[in-house]
């Protein structure tokens, strides 16, 4: 009698069965980030890559693993420059942005259509790296484009965004630091001296930035508005009488 591990004459063992079901699933669900490949969700050259620092520290880095190419992008007033990380399963290309300062506060990651369904296990990586509150994202539409944005648990400065194009099913991680962006790229305050049909405000010229108003101090009432200044009558002139 054959072993109950071996193969018997015209058939297959229990063991061959085992091995040809196990390649069956696993044709069917294939590994997931955590299981397999891991470190290249954040890829290695990035391990060490913190916002704020300078084109050349970032090209530093990636200078032997291949390309830093600039972008052109009409919208962004810095530099921005993109790469495509050699060997890595998941993503197309990674992008970089620097504001007008030269401090970089965007990473963007463009990932591969065979990557999408693994979206979910991907950004755990991200929030686990980078202590990211996974629950009750913000939830913005623009456009064609649903946006999801998780804020750090700590109050960080680090913010995790991703962009799923509606129409194309394309999907973008991104991660983008506030404070850098506030800091060196702040809001356009309106000039009191531009024309009012430009502004679409009173001739008097811009109202004042919300937050901005001149408050007195604690305690002290508001002051009122000057009186308005009576006219000054004129001195009546000396007549002289008239001769005879």
């Amino acid at each position: 009698m054959a072993s109950m591990y071996g193969r018997e004459p015209g058939g297959y063992g229990l063991t061959s069965l085992v091995l040809a079901a196990a390649c069956a699933v696993m044709a069917l669900f294939p590994l997931s980030a955590g299981a397999a490949g891991a470190s290249n969700v954040i890829p290695p050259q990035l391990e060490k890559l913190s916002t704020g620092v300078a084109t050349a520290a970032v090209a530093e880095l990636l200078k032997d693993a291949g390309k830093f190419n600039p972008e052109k992008d009409d919208k962004n007033r810095g530099g921005k420059y993109s790469w495509i990380p050699p060997d890595n399963p998941y993503y197309d290309s990674i992008s970089f942005e620097f504001t007008e300062k030269d401090r970089l506060y965007i990473v963007r990651f463009a990932l591969k259509p065979s990557a999408r369904e693994q979206s979910r296990v991907l950004k755990k990586t991200f929030f686990d790296k980078y202590d990211f509150d996974p629950d009750d994202p913000l939830k913005i539409r623009r456009n064609e484009t649903d946006i999801l944005f998780y804020s750090p648990k700590q109050g960080g400065k680090l913010f995790f965004l991703e962009f799923t194009d509606t129409a194309t099913g394309s999907k973008d991680f991104e991660l983008f630091d506030r404070q850098v962006s506030s800091e060196d790229r702040p809001l356009p305050v309106p000039k009191p001296e531009e024309k009012a049909g430009d502004l679409g405000i009173g001739a008097m010229g811009a109202p004042p930035v919300p937050g901005n108003e001149v408050k007195p101090p604690d305690g002290a009432a508001p002051s009122a508005a000057p009186a308005p200044v009576p006219p000054v009558p004129a001195e009546p002139k000396e007549v002289s009488p008239a001769k005879p």
